[in-house]
């Protein structure tokens, strides 16, 4: 069995090979404004946008959306790639 010692000690920055940083392009989102949630809840929402009903996972509500539960209208946000997977882009 292979035991390590956990230490608080700093690591140099010279020897980290690589820096892997998750940087959210703001142009990868698309915003869709005067949507209806028409049904939500659970792990998907159905929304109404620009009269076209459909259906997408909840996690793919991106900040900057402010419809949250059954009824309300406002602004919708999701990744471009979704939006163009569901004929919205």
């Amino acid at each position: 069995m292979l035991a390590m010692k956990l230490t608080d000690a700093a690591v140099p920055l010279d020897s980290v090979k690589e820096v892997n940083v998750f940087v959210e392009r703001i142009d990868a989102r698309r915003a869709h404004t005067d949507v209806e949630l028409v049904d939500g809840g659970g792990y998907t929402v159905q929304c109404r946008i620009n009269g076209t009903l459909v259906t997408l996972p909840a996690l793919f509500m991106l900040p900057g959306t402010t419809v949250w539960s059954r009824g309300d209208r406002g602004t919708l946000v999701m990744p471009r790639q979704v939006a163009a997977e569901l004929g919205l882009a």
